[in-house]
């Protein structure tokens, strides 16, 4: 496993491999199962994440899914007209009550989950295409979307979209990893390159060992 140490640690690897504490054995843990015979509608769950008011929200290969512990309600094709709701990612926006939710085929997803009011962003809408791989915020609320083959998609606080490819400066549209930085900048990875966003400005490029193929950010 090669490492690069760059105001974070940049792991190239597809294993993870936590570990529990030596003094603690299973039988001290309570642990419970969720699959379809519990509610949710598909039984790959690919994004979590806990708002603000305290439901987690589940993403599955068919839609995703608000639990509070004992009950789910789903959210899939009957309640969004997408083409594909494969959940890729779930984040939660500072400052507001909405779920930004990345789909691989179906575009992204704005979710009010107080008034469940909700707009699509998709290629039908400008988006250049609906693979969706990866998402953040900014400090300044602004979004950034990484895409399959169209780079990196930018989204306004007044919801101006643009988009940042090779035409742009990035070595590859095939965006692998991308994450915000304790400095605000955002950082994203591919194959074989690591680069810094300040907004919209590409700052660096970092080439990486051409047999490197994979690149994971934390």
């Amino acid at each position: 496993m090669k490492k690069f140490t760059l105001s974070f640690l940049v792991l190239i690897s597809t294993l993870y491999v936590f570990a529990l504490s030596k003094d603690i054995s299973l039988s001290q843990f309570m642990i419970d199962s969720y699959d379809i015979q519990s509610g949710l509608p598909q039984n790959s769950v690919r994004a979590i994440v806990q708002t603000r008011d305290g439901f987690l929200w589940l993403g599955t290969e068919e839609g995703f899914v608000k639990f509070d512990g004992i009950k789910m309600k789903v959210y899939d094709d009957a309640f969004f007209p997408i083409s594909n709701h494969k959940v890729e990612l779930i984040f939660e926006e500072e400052g507001n009550p909405n779920l930004w939710v990345g789909t691989d085929g179906g575009g992204i997803i704005k979710f009010n989950y107080i008034t469940e009011e909700y707009e699509i962003f998709d290629v039908k809408s400008g988006l250049p295409e609906n693979n969706i791989s990866k998402g953040v915020e900014g400090q300044d609320g602004t979004l950034y979307f990484a895409t399959r083959r169209s780079g990196i998609i930018v989204i306004s606080q007044n919801g101006e979209k643009t988009v940042l490819g090779k035409s742009s400066g990035l070595p590859s549209n095939n965006i692998g990893a991308l994450v915000k930085g304790a400095d605000g900048a955002i950082w994203m990875g591919s194959q074989n390159f690591l680069c810094r966003l300040e907004g919209q400005q590409i700052i660096d490029v970092e080439k990486l060992p051409s047999e490197i193929t994979t690149v994971d950010i934390y």
